[in-house]
């Protein structure tokens, strides 16, 4: 069964990820014949929390590409703003943010508000920061 063995991959995926064996996790991957929107969250997160920034960001340019066509949804956005954050990348997260409201209508989430000030912050752009905390609804 198709749906039962994309399933299976993806718990494997999250397992390798979680135990830091991207390698592990990306062969598992690279080898389904079928992936869901859970498989591709998986991968970027994976990649975001162990600093692989381009890597995430390749892996979502993958997923929205023609020949996948997957919609990325909130988890996608949280785990790319992860991805912004660990790398300093203030710019590609702002665009992110921006994406993730005007390309795919999701409205963002104390996570997503949580991650973009974190970022921005760190940056050193505290009164931007300061103004996004003071604009979240």
């Amino acid at each position: 069964d198709v749906a039962m063995d994309v399933l299976i991959k993806n718990s494997l995926i999250e397992m390798y990820c979680k135990c830091g064996s991207l390698r592990m996790a990306e062969q598992v991957f690279q080898g389904m014949q079928k992936r869901d929107l859970a498989s591709w969250n998986a991968m970027i997160l994976g990649f975001a929390t162990h600093g692989r920034a381009e890597e995430a960001m390749n892996c979502f340019d993958c997923m929205v590409d023609k020949r996948e066509s997957v919609r990325p949804n909130s988890v996608t956005f949280v785990s790319l703003l992860i991805a912004c954050n660990h790398r300093g990348l203030v710019n590609k997260g702002r665009r992110y943010f921006d994406m993730m409201v005007s390309d795919y209508g999701i409205e963002p989430a104390l996570e997503h508000y949580g991650c973009i000030v974190d970022l921005v912050a760190r940056a050193g752009y505290i009164t931007e920061a300061i103004d996004m905390v003071m604009s979240m609804p």
